[in-house]
């Protein structure tokens, strides 16, 4: 942390966030039935 603040002179806190946020895929469940009628979830990408 202490190398971080030094490096960008910021908040570390906010620039480990940031970090992890732009490396987080952002996914969403979808529902979809198959040909015997049952459903089941599906995760898709989301677009940025």
């Amino acid at each position: 942390m202490k190398n971080i603040q030094q490096k960008t002179e910021t908040n570390p806190l906010m620039v480990l966030r940031q970090a992890i946020h732009r490396v987080t895929p952002n996914i969403e469940v979808k529902t979809r039935c198959n040909k015997k009628g049952s459903t089941r979830k599906v995760p898709t990408e989301i677009g940025s």
